[in-house]
């Protein structure tokens, strides 16, 4: 796996939770309520943010970077492949 498209991905998290904050601070009430969907094309990349586990060969990647794993599981956003969101729709 990729550290740069986890980072990528964690990055992505924070600003999207930084907008959304921004929105309701101007009482906006369209936020939405439901998981916000990423689409992210790296496989593993998504495992890792979905897994609730550390393996041998992440444990190189800083904790601050799995910030995006608290907002999957706190059902802020959801992250999944591009191919995947295509076909369910």
């Amino acid at each position: 796996m990729k550290r740069k498209e986890y980072v990528a991905l964690d990055d992505m998290a924070r600003e999207i939770v930084s907008i959304r904050q921004q929105i309701k601070e101007f009482r906006m009430d369209q936020v939405r309520r439901s998981p916000i969907l990423v689409l992210e094309d790296n496989q593993s990349a998504i495992a890792l943010a979905k897994s609730k586990k550390t393996h041998g060969r992440t444990k190189h990647i800083e904790v601050r970077y799995h910030y995006v794993r608290e907002l999957i599981r706190d059902q802020v956003l959801t992250v999944d492949c591009p191919c995947y969101a295509r076909s369910t729709q």
